[in-house]
Order: structure tokens, then C-alpha cells, then sequence
């Protein structure tokens, strides 16, 4: 023991000097006699000379020790119990002169009894009062930063650019719900990306990294982050970068999330109208590490986070004096700095504040306020503050916070403007739903007749409602191709009306209104001031007084029907975005109406019309009945009385007879059956060269014989610059010339005059329009009357059909003919003086030498006895009437019963036939199969024997058809002698 002494002793004078200039002494404890050696600089540490320092560790606990850190030394007793090898304590020791001093003691056991407990410590000590004493000055501004924080329901994060560590305080561990002894503090960028929300995160990186590149002042804003259930809430995230390196780029950036979840929800429940309100924000709370360096980082982080508050802040002293506010404070208070803020506050809050509220009554004072929150800890109320000559709406929260040795009051000021104006907004949202209810109650209880009416109320309660000077309806259509609006109904108030002049009709959308078009079209509103708006539109818009617009697409089964429109006139103004919702909904009803109002017209209208068009019918069937018997009645009398006729002639009178009126039977069932084809769309014409002169000649020779009958004059004047050789169909052009000719003689009394004309009106790229006019002397029409002329079953006058016969078809069936060929139809008429019917068509002119003048054959000059035909024709009486109308020209004929049977005859005998004349319809094989078998045998006379179709299927469809199965013709059924010997010669005489 004591040769460790001595050696304690004689190293001593050799440690002295180093312990003195690192301010650490050392020590040296035996357990057994309680002897403490201690060097000069431990002596001086504990403030002690040599003469009356400690020589025992219990003098050192009856002098100098603090007996609470005495008693709670368990490291000196786990120490003593052989617990552990080392010993480390921090005391507080009363000095000599009265002060005291922390002391920070290490030791460890050099020597131990056989049982394993210490015998003898050595160790060092040192003074570590400063640091202790800024370690407990941090700790309580920790514990005060931290009481901060909980009050404001701040939760801070702290994030190291330089390793991508963010560190949370357990305020935004349980702001999200989770155990702060369990949760993990520290996270890194990725899991920040799980936690916040996708559609904020590269909003939020954005604008972070605008403020880290020196961009901004601060970084805000609101974003959502996921709590602990899984859940987003609402958090305004703030930010500031606190360090930077040596080359001035950023280190670590310090902000914090305040909880606005409450204010987000009350935001959605008012529509999304509301702006965004920002939150009230506390005082920076923050953790540290270091301990000098982390107080002084965490008061720039408490000052950076509070002057980044937008509203205003205040804080009042225990004496209810300001002691501090931030910059925001000096902004809505109107105050240069600080120091003004601190000299005149008190005077300048007392004149914004009005001495009565509303209802008269007398106001508390803010000093009554603080008072009040000094007893209570806390306060918020709602006031009005006037401030520049407007009552601005302010929401005030006073709270009580532990200050120094005594408390401190902050005050947050929140401005409600924007949250009362949406409120406003909000309200009168409201107000213009309830309008465009009653509009809708309004409009759909009209009927047809006062619907007009209650369209300009409809509109006029709008415009009242948006306080708009003028309201109106606007409707797209067509002019030449060009996309045209106009102006269909108004209703102005204190503006001019514009209804109907040259600024609201008929107006050129690209012309006018540029930009409208692909705006409206993308089904957006037009909302803007005349004097921002292009030149052109500018213009129109001034001339009609228009300061702002508001102009509302209307949609009608996904394609821009036109407009609703909204118009200033006094003063400049936008409408809100929800008022934009609320009056589009109003114009989608306004056309919703409007097109049933128009729908139930046209109904009402389509049935007086249905009605009309069934009565005609019921006349035209009459009519109908009263022509087809007509000449039936005609036919079977006279049928009967041939069956009688006792000499020839009488034979051939009633044969005569039976003929004309077969002729006139079959006229009628041709317009029967064309106004079919032209009902179900299957009307064509043919495109054939054909000689006008000759046309004329035809036409007019059929009806000289019925003109001499009556002695009717008859007269015909082609143009000289008329051309002759034309491309198109004649035969339907003779059959409206025909008809036109036909009423003429009918309705001109004899000796009455009648002449036609033709004349050229223009030619242009060798297309020429020719006029036909026909005139007569005859009994004439009522003006009233003429539109129903060419109408299907119509005739003028019933009384006309009764006495002058006819289907009442004709001129509806020249309507549809004159018009397919690029024409039209009129007629002029004075009762009992004449008519004037008149028609354009429009034709190609053409070669004289593609008419086939030479290469027509005529039948008289042929030797019928030389030839051969093969007849298909399953219905025997047909077959008779063939072979009897044949029969004096000596022709040959093989009759089949049907298209199979004349197939294996003229396999047979392919070179004895030189025509086949091919029925359609026949049973086991048509007409049409048959052709197609027949053209496909492997003979040589397969493919060069004439076919000639000779069916009743006579529409133009069923003669193309015929051709495509390989046939040469068609002939139609009931037959012409003529036509049929003309087609028999030409096919075997060429």
C-alpha cells in the first residue's frame, strides 16, 4: 500500500504540469482507510488550498459535496459493490467562498480484495461547469420549445442534404399517429415519398428545390401524408435552409408540418370554392445534438421559422407589454419595424379597433383580452379591425405560454377576407342554384304557345340574379359553308337591346369571334374583360357597350349548339368559376327546353301533317279505285261485247278499244310504280347519248292525236343555240315533258292554244341547263292551290279529278325526275286565262356522232321466216300471246317451260337458235341462273347467242342485273309488238 503511494506520489510531480495546462486533476481513493490523495489542480478544481483540502471521501460529502447528487451517485455504489471496474459521476460542489461548480469525476479500480471488491481508485477530475450549465440552459429551452411546439401542433423535421436523413420530433410522430418510442425518428428521402401523397409530391420537390436554389424566400405549402391507418390528412409543410457550406450551397433545411386537415375538409364541404386558408403556425421547436453550437442553431431555426408565418404574430410580456411580433405582424399592422411596433402598437390597435360592436354594444379592449387569457391560459374570438377605411373580419387565438421565470401570451391574428368572401361566395353560389331552379320549374311547365314567354322570364331572372346587364341565347348554323351564330332571344336590363340588328345576326364565327371557336368548342366558358380581349372581337363587342363577358357553351348531344352570354355594360368584372358551373347547368336547361319546345312543335305539326298526308291518301286510293277501274271496266265490257260482235268490224272497234284503255291502265301503274321507287329511294337514271330534236319529235307525236281530237294549236320553238347531242336519260325526260304536255291537253278546252319552248339559260364546262316551258289557254289554278300540285296524292281541286280523271302522280313524279337532274319544277297559272308549267335540267352536251342515227335496223326490212328463237316462259297464257303476236312474221319459236328446261335444249342444239327470249321468274330455274349456265357451257355458241330478258321486273335495278348475269337487253313486260321485232332484228341481223 504505501509503496503505491509513494509511486502515486512520485509521479505526481511529472503529471502536475500537464494536468494544470489541461485543466484536469487527479485523484487517488483507498477504500480501506478512506484516504483521498488529490493533485494541486483536483485540489484547485474543488476550490480548496492544500491546507483544507478533503482528505477523506466523507470529508468531501460533509464539505463540499451536494447532498442530492451525493445520494444519487449509483455509479460510485454499483462501483463499491463490484458491479463494475470504472466509476464516472457529475456533482454540483459548494465551494469555500460560497459558490458552486459542476465537477465531472472518473476513476477506476487498480487494486481488489480476494472477494472482487475495489481497494484502491484512481481517477481524474475536472470542472466542466460551464458546459453543464449551458447543457441544463439548453434543456430548458428544449423543454420550452418543445411546450411550443405541442401547443401549435407543429411537428418538425430536419433534413441533412449532405446525407439525406430527415429527423422528426415526436410532435409529428403522433401528429400521425404512431408511439414515439417505438417509431423510428430518422427516415430518408424514400420513405418521405411513401408517406406523402403521389399528386403532391412533385409540387411539393419543386417548389422545395426552388428555395434550396435561392429561388425563394421560404418554402410552403399544403400537401397530405399518410398517418397511421393508412389515412392522408392535410398538412402545411414549411420550410428554411438554416446552413450552407463554405461555398455557399445548402447543408440542412429545417421546416415543419402543422395539422390543417380540419381547415382542408371545411374547404371541400364548400365546393372547392374556398381558397386556401393558411394555418396558424407556432414556434419553432427543435432538437439538438451539440451542445454550444445546437442552441444557437436551434434559436435561428426558432426566428427563421417565425418570421415564415404569414399571419401575424405577437408576443406580450407578463406585464402585458409586446415584446416581440414577426414580420407579418409589421405588414398587416402597417408598421415600418420592430421598434415602431413595439412604440406605437398599443395606440395603433386601439384605432383599428372600433369601440361598439355591430349591435351597439361596447367592445372588450385587448387589454381586457390579455387579462382574460393571463386567467384562464386561453382565448380566441372573432373581431373586425379597421384597417385603411375597410373592416377587415380577423380571427385572434391567445394563448399562455411558460416565459422565463414567469409566461409569456402569443398572439396569432389570422385574416378572414379570403374566408369570408368565399362564404359570400358560397352563399350566392346558393342563391343562383335556387334561380336556376325555378328556371327549370319554369320552363318545363311551358307549353308550345307560351313557352317564349317564359323563355325571356327565365333569362331575365339570370340576368337579375348575376346582376348582368344583359342576358341572351345565341344558336350555331350554316351560311355557304361558313359557321354563322345568331342572336334568338334577349333580355337587357339597364343596356341597350341589341335583338335582331346587324351585330347579332348572322355573325361569322372565325371572322368575328377568332379565338371563340376552339375555346367553346372545348367546352370552356369565355370569362374575361372586352379591353384584354383581341382587336376584332374587342371592336364587336364595344359597339354593343360591353365592358366584361361571360359567355357559357351550350352542347346538344355532344355538338356546340351555340351559346348563353352574360354581358357588363356599366362595369369590369369575372365571374367565379362556380358561377361558370352553376350558369352552364342554367344553359344546358335553357337548350334542354328550347329543343323540347321545338320537338313538341314539330310533333304537333308532323301529326296536322300526318293527318293531312292521310286524308290525301284516302282521296288518292278513292281516286285510285275510280282510274283503274276505269279502263278495267272498259276492257272487260268490251271484251264481252268482241264475244258478241256479230260482223268483224264490230270486232275490231271493241278490240280498238280494249287496247286504249290497256294503254291507259298500264300509264297508271307505271306512276304507281315509279312514285314507289322515288318513296323507297331506288329512283336512278340512265347517262346515254340521245338526239334532242328527235326526243321532241317522239313526244310530240304521241300527243298530236289527242291535240287534233280536241283542234287544239300546237306550236314548238327550239332555240337556235339549244344543242342537239345531249348525255343523260331521254326516256325519263320524255316522261316529264310527256306529263307536262298530257295536263295541258287535258285541261285546254278545244280550240284552246297550247306551245312549248326550249331554250339554253347556260352552259359551263360543257354541263348546259335547259329550260322547258309548256303554256296553255286551259282552265287554270288558284294561286293557294299551285304548291300542291306537285305533291304525291294532291291534286288542286277535288272536283278536277272527278271531271277530268287522273292519279294526282304525274307532276310529283316530274318533281323527283326535274330535281335528280339538277333542276326544278314550277308553274304559273291564272284561272281561267291558263298556265305556264316550266322545268330546268342540266345535261352534258355531247358528239353528233355518238347518237346511233345508222346503226338502228328497222324491223320491215327483215325476213323474219329465217329465224329461230328459243322462248322461256313458264306461264302458258304469256307464251300464247308470244306466239301469237309473232306468229305473221313467219318467226320459228321453241317455247320451255323453264330456265332449266331451255338450258338442256339449247345444249341439244346449240346452232339452231339465233335469240333466246329469257323470262325472269320462273320455277326449278330463273331466268337469271339460266343465263349464267348457258354462258358458262363449253360451246362456242355460249358465249355469242343473243339473250333478251322479256319480264315484268322492269325497275332499272333488275335491268342491271340481267346484264350482270350475261344477258344482251331487256324488254318489259306487258310487250310492244315494235319493240319486240326491233330487238329481235337488231340482235340477229348484226
Amino acid at each position: 500500500m504505501s509503496t503505491e503511494i509513494n509511486m502515486f506520489e512520485h509521479i505526481l510531480p511529472f503529471i502536475e504540469p500537464l494536468a494544470t495546462a489541461s485543466g484536469v486533476g487527479f485523484w487517488r481513493w483507498d477504500v480501506r482507510e478512506d484516504q483521498l490523495m488529490l493533485s494541486s489542480e483536483a485540489i484547485k478544481t474543488l476550490g480548496c488550498d492544500a491546507s483544507n483540502a478533503p482528505k477523506s471521501l466523507a470529508q468531501l460529502r460533509d464539505n463540499l459535496l451536494d447532498s442530492e447528487a451525493t445520494d444519487t451517485d449509483q455509479s460510485l455504489l454499483d462501483c463499491m459493490s463490484g458491479k463494475t471496474d470504472q466509476y464516472r459521476s457529475e456533482f454540483l460542489v459548494n465551494k469555500k467562498d460560497g459558490s458552486s461548480v459542476w465537477l465531472s469525476m472518473i476513476g477506476i479500480v487498480v487494486e481488489k480484495d480476494s472477494a472482487g471488491l475495489p481497494l484502491v481508485l484512481v481517477g481524474i477530475a475536472q470542472d466542466i461547469d460551464h458546459s453543464k450549465r449551458m447543457e441544463l440552459q439548453l434543456k430548458s429551452n428544449v423543454d420550452e420549445l418543445n411546450l411550443i411546439s405541442q401547443i401549435s401542433g407543429l411537428g418538425i423535421w430536419d433534413w441533412d442534404l449532405q446525407t439525406g436523413i430527415i429527423n422528426h420530433n415526436e410532435n409529428y410522430i403522433r401528429m400521425l399517429g404512431y408511439d414515439p418510442e417505438t417509431f423510428n425518428k430518422s427516415t430518408d428521402i424514400v420513405d418521405w415519398e411513401d408517406t406523402v401523397h403521389p399528386d403532391d409530391q412533385q409540387d411539393s420537390i419543386a417548389d422545395l428545390q426552388a428555395h434550396i436554389q435561392g429561388k425563394t424566400d421560404h418554402y410552403s405549402r399544403d400537401i397530405r401524408v399518410k398517418n397511421c391507418k393508412g389515412e392522408y390528412i392535410w398538412v402545411n409543410d414549411i420550410g428554411k435552409v438554416l446552413e450552407y457550406d463554405q461555398d455557399g450551397k445548402p447543408m440542412r433545411v429545417l421546416g415543419g408540418y402543422l395539422n390543417i386537415n380540419r381547415q382542408k375538409r371545411t374547404e371541400y364541404m364548400l365546393h372547392n370554392a374556398l381558397k386556401q386558408i393558411e394555418q396558424h403556425s407556432a414556434s419553432l421547436q427543435m432538437q439538438v445534438d451539440e451542445r454550444t453550437q445546437d442552441l444557437d442553431r436551434t434559436k435561428r431555426n426558432s426566428e427563421a421559422l417565425y418570421n415564415a408565418n404569414p399571419h401575424a404574430n405577437t408576443i406580450y410580456n407578463d406585464k402585458l407589454e409586446v415584446i416581440d411580433c414577426n414580420p407579418a405582424a409589421l405588414d398587416f399592422f402597417d408598421l415600418p419595424d420592430k421598434q415602431a411596433f413595439f412604440d406605437h402598437f398599443k395606440q395603433t390597435l386601439t384605432g383599428f379597433i372600433p369601440a361598439r360592436n355591430a349591435d351597439g354594444s361596447l367592445k372588450l379592449t385587448m387589454k381586457d383580452r390579455l387579462k382574460f387569457t393571463v386567467d384562464h391560459g386561453f382565448m380566441n374570438f372573432d373581431t373586425e379591425l379597421m384597417i385603411h377605411k375597410d373592416m377587415v373580419p380577423v380571427n385572434v387565438t391567445l394563448k399562455k405560454i411558460p416565459y422565463d421565470d414567469s409566461f409569456a401570451i402569443a398572439a396569432y391574428q389570422v385574416d378572414m377576407r379570403s374566408l369570408k368572401k368565399a362564404q359570400n361566395d358560397l352563399e350566392r353560389q346558393d342563391r343562383l342554384l335556387g334561380t336556376v331552379n325555378r328556371v327549370a320549374s319554369l320552363l318545363m311547365s311551358a307549353d308550345e304557345h307560351n313557352f317564349a314567354n317564359q323563355l325571356q322570364t327565365s333569362i331575365k331572372m339570370l340576368g337579375e340574379e348575376v346582376q348582368a346587364d344583359r342576358v341572351y341565347i345565341w344558336q350555331n348554323h350554316m351560311v355557304d359553308d361558313v359557321l354563322c351564330c345568331s342572336q334568338i332571344c334577349e333580355w337587357s336590363g339597364s343596356a341597350e337591346p341589341q335583338q335582331g340588328n346587324e351585330l347579332t345576326t348572322n355573325i361569322s364565327v372565325d371572322d368575328v369571334m377568332p379565338s371563340w371557336r376552339e375555346t367553346l368548342n372545348k367546352d370552356k366558358c369565355i370569362n374575361s374583360v372586352v379591353r384584354h380581349m383581341v382587336p376584332v372581337e374587342r371592336k364587336h363587342l364595344e359597339a354593343q357597350s360591353i365592358l366584361s363577358i361571360l359567355i357559357v357553351p351550350i352542347f346538344v348531344e355532344e355538338h356546340f349548339w351555340g351559346f348563353i352570354g352574360f354581358d357588363d355594360c356599366a362595369d369590369e368584372r369575372l365571374f367565379t368559376a362556380a358561377e361558370e358551373n352553376v350558369l352552364r347547368s342554367a344553359g344546358l336547361l335553357i337548350s334542354a327546353a328550347m329543343i323540347r319546345n321545338d320537338m313538341t312543335t314539330r310533333l304537333i305539326q308532323v301529326s296536322k301533317d300526318a293527318l293531312a298526308a292521310a286524308k290525301a291518301k284516302s282521296t288518292f286510293l278513292a281516286n285510285m279505285s275510280h282510274e283503274i277501274r276505269t279502263p278495267m271496266n272498259a276492257i272487260i265490257g268490251m271484251t264481252t261485247i268482241a264475244q258478241n260482235a256479230k260482223t268483224k268490224q264490230e270486232t275490231e272497234q271493241c278490240l280498238s278499244k280494249i287496247q286504249g284503255a290497256s294503254k291507259l291502265l298500264l300509264g297508271i301503274i307505271n306512276d304507281v310504280l315509279d312514285m314507289s321507287k322515288i318513296d323507297s329511294d331506288k329512283f336512278e337514271l340512265a347517262h346515254e347519248p340521245f338526239s334532242l330534236q328527235r326526243m321532241l319529235r317522239d313526244v310530240t307525236g304521241i300527243h298530236e292525236a289527242r291535240m287534233r281530237e280536241k283542234h287544239q294549236h300546237f306550236s314548238v320553238h327550239l332555240a337556235p343555240d339549244a344543242p342537239n347531242a345531249l348525255l343523260g336519260d331521254e326516256i325519263r325526260l320524255s316522261q316529264v315533258l310527256g306529263n307536262v304536255l298530257s295536263n295541258a291537253i287535258k285541261f285546254t278546252p278545244e280550240q284552246g292554244e297550247i306551245s312549248l319552248s326550249i331554250s339554253k339559260l347556260s352552259e359551263e364546262n360543257g354541263i348546259c341547263e335547259l329550260q322547258f316551258s309548256v303554256k296553255d289557254t286551259g282552265i287554270g289554278i288558284q294561286k293557294d292551290k299551285i304548291a300542291d300540285l306537285f305533291s304525291a296524292f294532291s291534286q288542286a281541286d277535288s272536283s278536277i279529278s272527278r271531271k277530268y280523271g287522273g292519279t294526282g302522280l304525274g307532276l310529283a313524279i316530274s318533281k323527283s325526275i326535274v330535281e335528280s337532274m339538277g333542276g326544278h319544277i314550277w308553274a304559273e297559272s291564272v284561272p281561267d286565262v291558263g298556265s305556264d308549267f316550266s322545268f330546268t335540267v342540266k345535261m352534258l352536251r355531247t358528239d353528233d356522232t355518238n347518237l346511233e342515227h345508222n346503226n338502228v335496223i328497222q324491223a320491215d326490212n327483215v325476213d323474219f321466216s329465217k329465224i329461230k328463237v328459243l322462248l322461256a316462259e313458264d306461264i302458258e297464257i304469256n307464251r300464247e300471246v308470244v306466239m301469237a303476236l309473232l306468229s305473221p312474221t313467219g318467226i320459228q319459236i321453241d317455247c320451255a317451260e323453264n330456265g332449266l328446261q331451255a338450258v338442256e335444249m339449247f345444249k341439244m342444239h346449240p346452232d339452231r337458235y339465233d335469240i333466246i327470249l329469257m323470262d325472269i321468274q320462273m320455277p326449278v330455274m330463273d331466268g337469271l341462273s339460266a343465263t349464267i349456265e348457258i354462258r358458262a357451257l363449253p360451246l362456242p355458241r355460249a358465249q355469242t347467242i343473243p339473250i333478251v330478258a322479256m319480264t315484268a321486273n322492269a325497275f332499272a335495278e333488275d335491268v342491271q342485273r340481267c346484264r350482270e348475269a350475261g344477258m344482251n337487253d331487256h324488254i318489259a313486260k306487258p310487250i310492244e309488238m315494235d319493240e319486240v321485232l326491233n330487238k329481235i332484228a337488231r340482235y340477229t341481223q348484226s
